[in-house]
């Protein structure tokens, strides 16, 4: 009985991380309705206590929960309980999300199926985007107003309801794993692999320039050179 119940919340664990991850670049109401799933699984999985020991002795995760609760203490003194509850509970992740990888065994397949999901969502949103863009120019016939930077960063946050910060640091991070994968496959010689990953990596790097995030830019540089 008990590793059915192992084997169940395993299942609903890869379900919420893979919905989690693929949801990140679209709306936030999406993304949270598999981090609630996430939180009630680990809630109520048959090693809660054992996994909330581990928490607690974690420094990171005690580092991250101290400067929430620090967070949450400054919103009580805010003048827009609203627009502070949604700032709440839009960065809960940044909690809860460390706290449950760092206590949760993700096996190998899953890192991968983490990475392709995050690496597909990105490819499939970013496209849309692009294809919406070149629709535009179909009807105004003006290539500097349709791709201009300022122009484009603006109506990715309309098609794509994410900060452009956000966005190119999933991209940068997309991108460097995809350098990790490149190396893997020169070593294996499956040069069509690389191609296709390397192409990838053009496109990643136009889109995150027309963003024109700095800090993540400067960040994915220093990430990349150290």
């Amino acid at each position: 009985m008990l590793a059915k119940r192992r084997t169940f919340h395993d299942i609903v664990f890869q379900t919420g991380i893979l919905g989690y991850v693929f949801t990140l670049p679209y709306h936030a109401k999406f993304n949270s309705i598999f981090l609630i799933l996430l939180i009630i699984n680990w809630i109520f999985s048959p090693d809660f206590k054992i996994r909330l020991a581990q928490a607690f002795t974690n420094k990171f995760v005690l580092l991250l929960i101290s400067i929430y609760v620090i967070y949450v203490l400054g919103m009580l003194h805010t003048s827009n309980l609203t627009t502070g509850t949604k700032l709440l509970v839009r960065d809960f992740s940044l909690v809860f999300c460390p706290l449950l990888l760092s206590t949760t065994t993700v096996s190998e397949n899953l890192k991968r199926s983490i990475f392709i999901t995050l690496l597909v969502t990105l490819l499939l949103s970013t496209g849309v985007c692009y294809y919406l863009f070149y629709k535009n120019y179909l009807l105004v016939n003006d290539f500097y107003l349709t791709f201009s930077q300022g122009h484009f960063r603006d109506n990715f946050v309309k098609y794509l309801p994410i900060r452009p910060t956000y966005l190119t640091l999933y991209i940068l991070f997309s991108t460097i794993s995809i350098i990790e994968l490149i190396k893997y496959y020169l070593q294996k010689r499956v040069y069509t692999a690389v191609t296709v990953l390397f192409l990838i990596i053009l496109y990643f790097v136009f889109t995150a320039l027309l963003l024109s995030a700095r800090m993540p830019l400067a960040a994915g540089l220093l990430l990349f050179i150290f």
